[in-house]
């Protein structure tokens, strides 16, 4: 295959000028919109939602990500922040829950006090959700590592109802979190 396209593929850019003074123009609605986006985006990832929209600007003002002409601003953007987000989650950086048991020391864990640390984290964690409550059974089951349909069967979920109460999950240690929850 041709590794540079014909001029049948090629598609105008706009000019970076442009792009930049219409980035200035983005309207605060626009940018609430793109750090909402950016929250879903970057479930997971190690990075913060906010660092997510800085590189999508960052990559766009510099000119490293060109926008097509008759793309516009904000979805041009939220299509550089999915891609950076792929490019994360393709690289491994996507956090994951570490398997921890009350009485076990992560061997990563090097500082002094650390498994006591995670083991007090592990309890804050779970006393956000009432005891014998489905979610917190599957957060039990997430501790575990367990995944997919690890977690579906003995909770008797489908694909659906586990996505959802993931959601719930999360939403819920988000407002911890925003609490000052650490």
């Amino acid at each position: 295959m041709n590794a540079t396209p014909s001029s049948s593929d090629s598609r105008p850019n706009r000019p970076l000028t442009e792009v930049r003074l219409e980035i200035a123009r983005l309207s605060p609605a626009d940018r609430a919109r793109l750090v909402k986006a950016a929250h879903s985006l970057a479930h997971g990832l190690p990075e913060e939602p906010e660092d997510l929209v800085q590189e999508a600007l960052v990559r766009t003002i510099s000119g490293r990500r060109k926008c097509p002409v008759r793309m516009a601003i904000p979805a041009f953007l939220f299509g550089v922040m999915r891609s950076l987000a792929s490019a994360a989650r393709k690289r491994g950086e996507a956090l994951r829950f570490v398997p921890l048991d009350e009485d076990v020391v992560l061997p990563s864990a090097r500082s002094p006090g650390a498994g006591e640390r995670l083991r007090a984290m592990r309890r804050r964690l779970l006393a956000l959700f009432d005891a014998g409550s489905p979610e917190r059974r599957l957060v039990e089951l997430m501790l575990e590592g367990r995944r997919g349909l690890q977690l579906r069967e003995p909770m008797g979920y489908t694909p659906t109802q586990l996505a959802t109460a993931r959601r719930r999950i999360r939403r819920r240690l988000e407002r911890a979190k925003r609490r000052g929850m650490s």
